[in-house]
């Protein structure tokens, strides 16, 4: 899974598709502390082969250590780094620049990000309440005792008291709110 690491507090973001990042909390997908981040700073999406940056503050993004142009996007390497919003900003780096997978996303701190591939059984398989699996379409589908439900991005994944949001890969990731729950 592409990732980025803040050098200053090792504070690990998984990238969605679209991953947007400013201080704006109910738009953006990594809230930025630095005063001189915007609100929608800037954002790193997946286009199909490669990771790209591209700025939309006002304050600028700088990558490797050169300001990003505004609207200009640039494409992305394991190992390069950007700051948002001044050169004296957090360092994040990019750890994995690998293509985006489709994800559940914990809604508390404790839990992991579980990557999805083949078929994924919560809370394990020793206690198995829910199976998650691509069907022959290839959408995302959750199956319980209840039935089969098919997933989409925002929908609120939940099984032995333990609560996810799934995000798809394979669709730009909007802002819409979760609105839709599957309980075990």
């Amino acid at each position: 899974m592409a990732h980025l690491i803040n050098t200053n507090t090792q504070q690990k973001i998984i990238l969605r598709t679209q991953h947007i990042f400013g201080r704006h909390s109910g738009s953006s997908h990594t809230i930025l502390d630095n005063p001189e981040a915007s609100r929608l700073h800037a954002s790193i999406y997946w286009n199909g082969t490669h990771w790209l940056i591209q700025d939309t503050s006002s304050n600028g993004t700088f990558l490797n250590r050169a300001p990003v142009s505004a609207g200009i996007k640039k494409r992305l390497k394991e190992g390069d780094s950007i700051q948002f919003g001044a050169m004296d900003a957090s360092l994040w780096i990019l750890k994995d620049n690998a293509s985006p997978k489709s994800l559940l996303m914990p809604l508390v701190d404790d839990l992991n990000p579980i990557e999805l591939d083949g078929v994924v059984v919560l809370p394990n398989e020793e206690s198995p309440d829910l199976s998650l699996y691509q069907d022959s379409n290839g959408q995302w589908v959750a199956e319980n005792q209840f039935g089969v439900t098919l997933l989409d991005s925002g929908v609120k994944v939940s099984a032995a008291d333990e609560s996810w949001v799934f995000i798809d890969a394979e669709t730009a990731d909007n802002t819409r709110q979760a609105d839709h729950t599957l309980n075990k």
